[in-house]
């Protein structure tokens, strides 16, 4: 890192500020502190999870016995309880992978800015390398689940009300995150990455911020 407590020129300092932003410590910190955040909220709401679970399964029984007893083609019966809210942790989680892939890119090639479109492409290739490799039960479901992680939270519930298109919506953003189903395999995503960033990064930034005055 950028010993920045020597810097008097206030530009110079704002130079290697920047500079010091754009390593892969920087990203490594960045992602660490959105999955924390992340893993906040997910905390918060399991027990709401575990009401709604079994309000649900009522629900699920009441509407196939109003199905029989009415011969009827479908039924539909209220869950009385109130789904967790994950949808802004599964965004968080999205921006977290964003910034540990991102902090590959620069630990890999320190050339790109990660914040260019050049960059993009090569997260993007990434991405797509990293949900395609292995053959295993756990990194297919890696490849299934962690596409739909940033779509689905920052269209349906994490961020915006309403998605991009039409055809993309739907009545429960948690029905399509399977209800918590998916933060395991969102988890084991993130940590095999951040591990991977964590491990070539050996100067991280301290625990502790500086405080600096300039004449």
């Amino acid at each position: 890192m950028v010993n920045l407590s020597v810097i008097d020129d206030p530009k110079e300092f704002a130079k290697l500020l920047f500079k010091a932003g754009q390593q892969p410590a920087a990203w490594l910190w960045s992602a660490g502190h959105l999955r924390d955040a992340a893993e906040m909220i997910l905390r918060h709401e399991l027990q709401a999870e575990i009401s709604y679970s079994l309000a649900r399964k009522i629900a699920e029984g009441e509407a196939a016995a109003a199905r029989l007893r009415y011969d009827a083609d479908s039924a539909v019966a209220d869950i009385k309880a109130t789904a967790p809210n994950y949808p802004p942790a599964q965004l968080l989680y999205a921006y977290a992978i964003e910034n540990v892939l991102k902090g590959l890119i620069v630990l890999k090639r320190p050339d790109l800015n990660p914040r260019t479109q050049a960059a993009r492409r090569v997260e993007f290739a990434r991405a797509k390398q990293a949900r395609q490799e292995g053959q295993s039960h756990r990194r297919s479901a890696e490849r299934t689940a962690c596409p739909r992680s940033p779509h689905a939270s920052v269209d349906m519930g994490g961020r915006y009300p309403i998605a991009l298109e039409a055809s993309d919506n739907t009545p429960n953003p948690n029905a399509l995150l399977g209800y918590g189903s998916a933060h395991p395999i969102m988890r084991t995503f993130f940590e095999r990455a951040y591990k991977e960033l964590e491990s070539g990064t050996p100067e991280q930034i301290p625990r502790f911020e500086k405080a600096g005055v300039i004449r």
